[in-house]
């Protein structure tokens, strides 16, 4: 996934949020109806705010890059690895979720990866000092505790802004619901537009709001745990440490 297409989502999630907007507020909901119109208007006006602040800080942030090597580590690396096998992804050993598109880089042993023992990756040539850290192709860096590339945000997901990233799901979560509740206020009203686009919205809500809930409720678990969404998959696999029944 290169620059264009991080910008074209971009692009896609304002246009996406700017049409809902106006869509709730041309149709006959609170936004339009009733004695405390401006109240809703104050209403949605901090929670999109919230929501854009939510998505920024995410798209800013420090995933956990893997740092470059110094010349000692490069040196050290260099014995760990001649020393150390290596489980290429091609190996049928290794889980197929290792292979995705985000992770093309081959994964050391729990002996190679450890704090005495610093791996290089072979495709950034980052420090790769924990079992978690994984190169991420989209940004071709290695992220310490990779979760996820996420498209909307064109930002990897990892140790340090899991919990931001957490934030966000759940702030956006929150906003795809009130977007629901509008158009179910909609619904049933007399307008020119008649009731075929307030239920159309309405059930675009509703789908959006399942995953989105589902999304939020796993990443907030995820990081009171400690855990990222692949140690998880691993460790329903049996993939543990980087080694299968290590």
């Amino acid at each position: 996934m290169g620059a264009f297409e991080h910008r074209f989502a971009h692009v896609v999630w304002w246009v996406l949020h700017i049409t809902g907007l106006a869509a709730l507020c041309i149709l006959p909901s609170d936004l339009r109806v009733g004695e405390a119109v401006k109240a809703h208007h104050w209403l949605v006006a901090v929670a999109l705010s919230i929501n854009v602040l939510a998505h920024y800080a995410v798209r800013f942030s420090d995933p956990g890059w893997a740092s470059p090597p110094s010349p000692a580590d490069s040196a050290q690396a260099a014995a760990s690895r001649a020393a150390a096998p290596t489980f290429l992804p091609s190996s049928p050993s290794v889980p197929t979720y290792v292979t995705d598109c985000e992770s093309a880089a081959p994964l050391a042993t729990t002996a190679a990866l450890d704090g005495n023992n610093p791996v290089l990756c072979p495709l950034c040539g980052c420090l790769r000092r924990a079992p978690a850290t994984t190169h991420c192709r989209y940004c071709n860096r290695c992220v310490e505790g990779f979760d996820h590339h996420c498209m909307w945000l064109g930002v990897c997901v990892g140790t340090r802004n899991h919990h931001l990233f957490a934030r966000y799901i759940a702030v956006q979560a929150a906003v795809v619901l009130l977007g629901f509740h509008y158009a179910l206020t909609a619904c049933g009203r007399p307008s020119p537009y008649g009731y075929t686009w307030a239920y159309a919205i309405l059930a675009l809500m509703g789908l959006l709001v399942l995953p989105l809930g589902f999304l939020t409720v796993a990443h907030v678990l995820l990081v009171l745990t400690g855990h990222n969404s692949r140690q998880r998959l691993g460790a329903a696999s049996g993939w543990v440490g980087g080694a299968r029944g290590e």
